[in-house]
Formats: C-alpha cells, sequence, structure tokens
C-alpha cells in the first residue's frame, strides 16, 4: 500500500489486480466474465473481373429491347428442347 501511495506504477496495478479479484468474489464468480465479442461481419462478396462481368451480362439480356427480347426467346426454345 506504501507502493500505491507514493506513486509506484507497478504497485498501483498489481494493486488493481488484487482488487479486481476482491470483487469477484464478493460475487461468488471464480474468473472475469468475458467481454462481449463484435458481431461476425459478413462475408465480402467474391469480386468479379470486367471480363466476367461482361460474359454474365451477355448470357442475360435486357427484355426491354427488341433486340434483347429476341435473345430471350431464342435463349428459352433452346432449353425448352
Amino acid at each position: 500500500m506504501d507502493g500505491v501511495n507514493s506513486g509506484n506504477v507497478s504497485a498501483i496495478r498489481e494493486f488493481q489486480k488484487y482488487l479486481e479479484r476482491n470483487d469477484l468474489m464478493l460475487y461468488g464468480q471464480t474468473r472475469q466474465p468475458e467481454k462481449s465479442v463484435p458481431a461476425a461481419k459478413p462475408a465480402k462478396a467474391e469480386k468479379v473481373g470486367k471480363k466476367a462481368a461482361a460474359l454474365a451480362a451477355a448470357q442475360q439480356p435486357d427484355a426491354g429491347t427488341p433486340m434483347g427480347e429476341l435473345m430471350m426467346r431464342r435463349q428459352q426454345a433452346a432449353t425448352a428442347h
């Protein structure tokens, strides 16, 4: 206690540990409660390169255009056979 009163840093740390253990004993705990763990971050979406994105876009024609509508009909007919 003399070290704490004189400002000795290591004595202050040891005193804090002593107080924490004492507080835990007062409440019937044998160890410190676990700190809350932040929620896991959602997995990032896989990055798609320019060529792969263009290829995927080519497989999904825009039905809002006449050419896209024809391409969609052709794809549906090909998968129906």
